[in-house]
C-alpha cells in the first residue's frame, strides 16, 4: 500500500508540472489565420495541451499543486459553439461522480449537458469566466478552468483518461466521427449543404447550423458519460 501510496503521488506531481506549463503555453495558440478566414477546422486547428487529461465528454482536467483538479473545455467542443454565450455551473458542494452532468452550456435554444471528467465534491466555479461570456472570438477559452474539484477517486479515475500521445489520437478519430456525424445531418433535407463547406470541412461553430433534433443527436453521440 505504501509503494502505491508513494507511486501516485509520484505521477500526480508530474501531471501537474506538465499541465501547468501546457496550459501557459497553448495562451500563445490560436487557430490558423486562412482556417479562420474561411470558416474551416481540421484536425490541426484543435489545441490540445500536454499533461492535462481528457475525458471522452469533451473536457479536460488538470491536477494542482494543493491536489484539487480543475476542469475545463476541450477546444474540440469549443470550436463546434462557439461563441459560448452562457454556460450553466453546479452549486458549490455539490457531489458528482464521473460522468454525471457537470454543468451545461446553451446553444441557441437548446442546451448541451456536459459530463463531469471525474468525481468529487465542487470547490468553486469560475464567476469571473462566466461573467465575461460570450468571449472575444481569439480568446483560448481551453486554458481558463470552469469548475475547481475535490477528487473523490482520483487515482483509478484518471488511469482511464487519455493524455499526450493518446489525447492527441483520440482527438484525431473524434474528428473522424465529427465528419461523417455532420455529413449524416447534411442529408436531412432541412439541414442539406448547412453542416459543411466546399471540401467536407466542418465549419466553426457548427452546432449553432443544427436543429434541435441535431443538438440532441450530438449529445448523445459525443458527450459520452464514460
Amino acid at each position: 500500500m505504501t509503494v502505491l501510496l508513494v507511486l501516485a503521488t509520484f505521477i500526480a506531481l508530474i501531471a501537474v508540472s506538465f499541465a501547468v506549463r501546457s496550459l501557459r503555453a497553448s495562451d500563445s495558440t490560436r487557430i490558423p489565420a486562412a482556417a479562420a478566414a474561411k470558416g474551416g477546422l481540421n484536425v490541426a486547428d484543435f489545441r490540445l495541451p500536454k499533461g492535462v487529461f481528457f475525458h471522452p465528454g469533451h473536457t479536460w482536467a488538470a491536477l494542482q499543486p494543493e491536489g484539487n483538479v480543475k476542469v475545463g473545455l476541450d477546444d474540440f467542443i469549443q470550436q463546434l459553439i462557439r461563441p459560448i454565450h452562457e454556460i450553466i455551473p453546479p452549486e458549490i458542494g455539490t457531489e458528482v461522480d464521473q460522468g454525471a452532468p457537470l454543468f451545461t452550456l446553451q446553444v441557441d435554444s437548446q442546451h448541451l449537458v456536459i459530463p463531469a471528467p471525474i468525481s468529487g465534491r465542487i470547490l468553486s466555479v469560475n464567476r469571473d469566466l462566466l461573467a465575461r461570456l460570450p468571449l472575444a472570438e481569439r480568446t483560448n477559452l481551453t486554458s481558463q478552468w470552469v469548475v475547481n474539484f475535490q477528487p473523490g477517486n482520483l487515482q483509478e479515475e484518471l488511469t482511464g483518461l487519455p493524455i499526450a500521445a493518446k489525447a492527441k489520437e483520440w482527438l484525431r478519430r473524434e474528428f473522424e466521427r465529427l465528419v461523417e456525424f455532420l455529413e449524416s445531418q447534411s442529408a436531412r433535407p432541412e439541414l442539406a449543404g448547412q453542416t459543411l463547406q466546399d471540401g467536407g470541412e466542418p465549419v466553426l461553430g457548427v452546432l449553432h447550423i443544427l436543429d434541435d433534433e441535431g443538438i440532441k443527436q450530438f449529445e448523445n453521440e459525443f458527450l459520452k458519460s464514460s
